[in-house]
């Protein structure tokens, strides 16, 4: 039955005029000058269309932030050698969690990780002098400017880092780092 139908709608093509020339040799006419360059033109639109949402910028999910910020934290870390302080961490204005600090422990051992809730104030006793603002690490995700690139703002003491994190095979990994200290 379809093939019937296009039978018949080819036949009516055939038998439209347009002028002096028939309906079939308009259309080839027609789509034969701009048929060839529309389907190029929508070819290389469609293209461009999925380069774009390919690299577009999303919006930061909560998973991704706080996998960025452990890994983060990580890096930070990771030249911490011999005993230290305990470092207190605060992650994108807030506590981190009881799974995000076994994480960081487990993969920069040596580093006693507490929550900055717990960092002994000015003035509380004998052991809040010992403790300085470089004890204190400070993580932000700032943003996610491209697919599976993220901006990451670490702070100890007076330096500030900016690391730039990229998604590579389900994992955030660290692949510049900009250190500036006052």
């Amino acid at each position: 039955m379809v093939e019937v139908q296009a039978k018949g709608l080819f036949a009516i093509v055939r038998k439209l005029k347009v002028g002096n020339v028939n309906g079939l040799k308009f259309a080839y006419k027609l789509f034969g000058i701009f048929g060839k360059s529309v389907v190029v033109l929508a070819a290389a639109g469609f293209f461009l269309l999925l380069i774009a949402r390919h690299f577009s910028s999303v919006s930061i999910d909560g998973s991704d932030a706080d996998a960025m910020s452990v890994r983060a934290a990580i890096h930070m870390l990771n030249g911490v050698e011999g005993p230290t302080s305990p470092i207190y961490l605060e992650v994108m204005a807030r506590q981190p969690t009881g799974v995000e600090v076994s994480q960081i422990e487990f993969e920069a051992p040596g580093v006693k990780i507490l929550p900055i809730r717990e960092f002994p104030v000015v003035g509380s006793g004998g052991d809040a002098t010992k403790y300085s603002n470089d004890s204190k690490l400070r993580i932000d995700v700032q943003s996610i400017p491209l697919w599976r690139v993220g901006v990451i703002t670490a702070t100890i003491g007076a330096c500030s880092s900016e690391l730039v994190a990229v998604k590579f095979l389900s994992k955030w990994r660290i692949f510049s780092e900009r250190w500036a200290c006052i």
